[in-house]
């Protein structure tokens, strides 16, 4: 349980970094927009990521943590996919962006929640501490990633499949240790 969380938590933030990382550039690229239109977005984004917390917090409440997890990949896969590969414009961007960042609250939300469901409340600080560590390598994989494709492949989209490609392992391990807690 503890190494399927670590790597939950590695892709959730992973993902969610690597977009707030680049958004500006990004934004000047794929919305056609100036620096400070990407940035403004950015700040639109920030709204929708303090949103998630309180919001992925209440969804937690009523269907349950893992599952939880599971809507905040497919939030990624949405604006990965169907917005942010197609987006265009200013509105659109804005879109996509937001919705990685509110997925991204999510998890910052759901992650301390899973970790007392899975290892109780007693050894909290330590086990959530080991949990976080995916955190701090995830804010240094997650750019390098996005950043070094796009500098490969000369444009974000084949960034965004790769990233979409890691939030379906995501999504496949949420599952996985779903089913360790509610059993077969």
């Amino acid at each position: 349980q503890f190494y399927l969380l670590w790597c939950i938590n590695f892709l959730g933030c992973g993902v969610g970094l690597m977009v707030i990382s680049q958004a500006v550039p990004m934004g000047q690229e794929l919305a056609g927009v100036s620096a400070t239109a990407a940035a403004g977005a950015l700040g639109t984004m920030a709204i929708f990521n303090a949103l998630g917390r309180p919001s992925f917090g209440w969804i937690s409440d009523r269907i349950g943590r893992t599952l939880s997890l599971m809507i905040a990949f497919g939030l990624y896969l949405l604006a990965l996919l169907l917005i942010l590969r197609t987006a265009s414009s200013f509105l659109a961007y804005t879109i996509g962006i937001s919705v990685v960042g509110f997925a991204y609250g999510g998890y910052l939300t759901l992650l301390p929640a899973c970790t007392a469901d899975y290892f109780g409340t007693r050894n909290m600080g330590i086990n959530y501490g080991l949990i976080f560590t995916a955190y701090g390598v995830a804010g240094v994989v997650g750019p390098l990633i996005g950043a070094w494709v796009r500098a490969v492949t000369g444009g974000w989209e084949n960034a965004f499949w790769i990233l979409a490609v890691l939030s379906v392992f995501g999504l496949f391990l949420s599952l996985m240790i779903h089913r360790l807690r509610s059993g077969p």
